[in-house]
């Protein structure tokens, strides 16, 4: 986390012409890794979206993280996607706990969407997630 807000991101932002807003995909462990970042650092991206992330890991440590988050924070400022393939039920349920757990706070500013992607699991939903989750978070516009 501290090399991409402090290394990847200025570097980035003074070599290449970026606008401000910064997107966020992760898929399995570095889908945990990106509901991580949306409840430790969630200024640092404005779109975050988690591929069946591994929200299960260390006894479901993430949702203790929520409840502190939630403590001290009255808003969360992100759009959030969600997707994982209807044969991994582990990640279905997973991400559907997490999306429950934070309507719950009623955070104004977050915005979460879900896909479940129809016939696949864990390794063959991975390209496809990442395909829709790239167009829900560029290209809005498009059919």
């Amino acid at each position: 986390m501290d090399f991409i807000e402090k290394e990847a991101i200025p570097f980035i932002e003074k070599n290449y012409s970026v606008n401000t807003e910064r997107a966020l995909y992760g898929h399995s462990y570095g889908g945990l890794f990106g509901a991580y970042a949306l409840l430790h650092k969630p200024e640092l991206f404005q779109k975050i979206m988690l591929g069946s992330p591994s929200l299960f890991y260390d006894n479901e440590v993430l949702f203790k993280d929520e409840a502190g988050f939630a403590q001290t924070h009255k808003d969360l400022a992100v759009q959030l996607l969600l997707t994982a393939g209807t044969e991994e039920g582990w990640a279905v349920e997973g991400n559907d706990k997490f999306a429950g757990v934070l309507k719950t706070h009623n955070y104004p500013s977050l915005k979460i969407d879900s896909i479940k992607i129809q016939g696949v699991g864990h390794l063959t939903g991975s390209p496809i997630s990442q395909m829709l989750s790239f167009k829900w978070a560029f290209c809005k516009n498009e059919k």
